[in-house]
């Protein structure tokens, strides 16, 4: 994850509105109770996305298809300027966005997204992962979740949340090791029926250097992971 191989600002823009706008149709009235992506003292830097089909190991027919974003944001104050915590270090909040959309084919039966993943590995020393969000699992059956992180960074305080909704299945922390180049991933596993099955999640980093600076292979790696079935193809 780097400079040179983000994505274009605008890709991530679009589909953040789109993302929005299908939460806003689904909830009406209670969209504006979510607070969906309000962020207090946060600046976009960047972001990256990964897209892959999920195949049927029966019919090699596709059964999903995926669109993974990792957004990054970094602590600034009220005039836009970065700010540093109490130890002199930069903060910033990792966005784990991650979609599965099931491809329907008379043939196969019902598409069901059964586990998706969106995993952050910081692989440098001077980088700490000092909190997250989820931070326990919900076993939940069709119902919408506020999800979000805040905190303080030197003079101000920042914020973010999103949401999203869980059918049939378990939202949480995956792997989670807090600290000096720690891991964290959002983790969904359960038995999605819905056209489309999505995962939120935050993690803050505070680092010594710049992220955007932190060279590849040493600085952090992103991964992605999205498993489903048919009706005819598994016990779902």
């Amino acid at each position: 994850m780097t400079s040179e191989n983000g994505a274009p600002r605008e890709r991530y823009e679009r589909k953040r509105a789109e993302r929005e706008r299908r939460l806003e149709r689904q909830l009406g009235s209670e969209f504006d109770a979510l607070t969906v992506g309000d962020e207090d003292n946060l600046s976009y830097v960047d972001h990256w996305e990964h897209e892959y089909d999920v195949d049927s190991d029966q019919t090699d027919a596709t059964i999903a298809e995926t669109d993974h974003t990792m957004t990054l944001l970094e602590a600034v104050d009220d005039s836009g300027n970065r700010v540093t915590d109490g130890d002199g270090r930069y903060v910033y909040v990792f966005e784990h966005y991650s979609k599965s959309e099931g491809q329907h084919r008379f043939w196969h039966g019902d598409p069901k997204t059964t586990h998706m993943d969106s995993h952050l590995d910081v692989r440098n020393t001077n980088v700490e992962l000092s909190d997250r969000d989820p931070r326990t699992s919900e076993t939940l059956d069709g119902e919408y979740v506020s999800i979000g992180v805040e905190g303080t960074a030197g003079p101000v305080g920042f914020g973010i949340s999103g949401a999203t909704y869980v059918d049939n299945g378990q939202i949480g922390p995956g792997d989670y090791s807090p600290g000096d180049a720690g891991e964290y991933s959002v983790r969904f596993v359960g038995c999605s029926e819905r056209d489309v099955t999505d995962i939120i999640g935050y993690s803050v980093l505070r680092s010594s250097v710049l992220i955007p600076d932190l060279e590849s292979g040493t600085g952090l790696r992103w991964s992605t992971e999205v498993e489903a079935q048919t009706t005819n193809t598994g016990p779902c």
